[in-house]
């Protein structure tokens, strides 16, 4: 083996064990690791390691291998696979950033390295995940936390995961497209459609690690295609959700006469005025409608109150449902 010319290269000081057998160089970042500890978890890295030949590259003694991967999206592969691990259930509580939650990105850049390497059980764990928070299913999650920042850009909090529009949603597209996850689709190309200027999409945003992501020119028809159809259909949903005439949802009501139905026409009202279909993100309308003080504050009786809970959910359900007709996938490439 021979010393190499490391100019220009640097050592990563988070990833610089001394007890270890392997130099990685990504994007000029040196990470010195051991052998072992990725071999578990990569029949790729374990060929590799096992196949080096004498002649090869070294720093300080110790074999190099260069590889195409970005340093951010290695840095955060070896972070769950040298420093966290998985747990038991693999469930990727234990990779949480300091904010508290999981963010999409970092969670992308683990797919994208463990896919590649077959680091299956990673990139399986990683790929949950995200499948949990771009699958708005709010009856069986804890809904979305919506902040609006600047214009064309969103922060989601869903399944405990950070998301950042439209970006987080572009790689999302392209992730699934790579690790075959085509169920992922219908939800993340809606979140796409958050961006007021849908060519954003098709120019590309830049990620964390420099890398541009865009839509595909078929992705990226399926959204300009989508967003009438999307606004329709919240414009659908909340009218059939704020249905005064809909006597089923108050046939055991229990407040005065009337007063029920009041309140549904003042809701439906205030909708109006707010211009619901502004709002494609929110195909159900409002997440409000999920807080029982939110229920109890506009007026229903606790009668009411609870139909109008199931109500909502079976709307959104009919709603979620026709997402894929929305973006023209066809049920069997989502089964694929």
């Amino acid at each position: 083996m021979h010393q190499t010319d490391l100019e220009g290269v640097t050592r990563d000081d988070e990833f610089w064990a001394d007890d270890v057998h392997v130099v990685l160089i990504a994007q000029g970042t040196a990470f010195r690791v051991r052998k072992e500890t990725l071999s578990s978890v990569s029949p790729v890295f374990a060929d590799m390691f096992k196949n080096a030949q004498p002649g090869e590259e070294t720093w300080d003694g110790c074999p190099m291998v260069r590889l195409s991967d970005s340093a951010v999206d290695l840095r955060r592969f070896l972070n769950v696979v040298v420093k966290v691990g998985l747990d038991a259930s693999e469930d990727c509580t234990r990779w949480r950033s300091r904010g508290g939650e999981l963010v999409c990105s970092v969670l992308a850049s683990v797919v994208r390295v463990a896919h590649k390497y077959q680091a299956d059980r990673v990139a399986n764990a990683a790929a949950d995940r995200i499948e949990k928070a771009v699958d708005y299913a709010p009856w069986t999650q804890d809904g979305r936390d919506l902040e609006k920042h600047a214009p064309g850009k969103i922060t989601l909090l869903n399944a405990g995961v950070k998301i950042t529009l439209p970006q987080d949603a572009v790689e999302v597209v392209n992730l699934a497209r790579i690790i075959n996850r085509r169920a992922w689709l219908p939800h993340a190309l809606h979140l796409c459609c958050s961006v007021g200027d849908l060519d954003i999409l098709r120019r590309g945003i830049t990620r964390d690690d420099g890398q541009v992501e865009a839509l595909s020119e078929d992705d990226h028809a399926r959204c300009k295609r989508a967003v009438p159809l999307l606004e329709a259909l919240c414009c659908e949903t909340a009218l059939r959700t704020y249905d005064p005439s809909n006597k089923y949802l108050f046939r055991r009501c229990t407040a005065k006469a009337g007063l029920c139905e009041g309140v549904m026409k003042g809701l439906l009202v205030a909708f109006a005025l707010k211009g619901i279909q502004a709002d494609i993100l929110n195909i159900s309308c409002e997440n409000a409608r999920y807080d029982s003080s939110y229920r109890r504050h506009v007026g229903f009786c606790p009668q009411c109150h609870g139909w109008m809970l199931e109500h909502v959910k079976s709307l959104d359900r009919m709603a979620i449902r026709k997402l894929p007709a929305c973006f023209a996938l066809e049920e069997d490439t989502l089964m694929d």
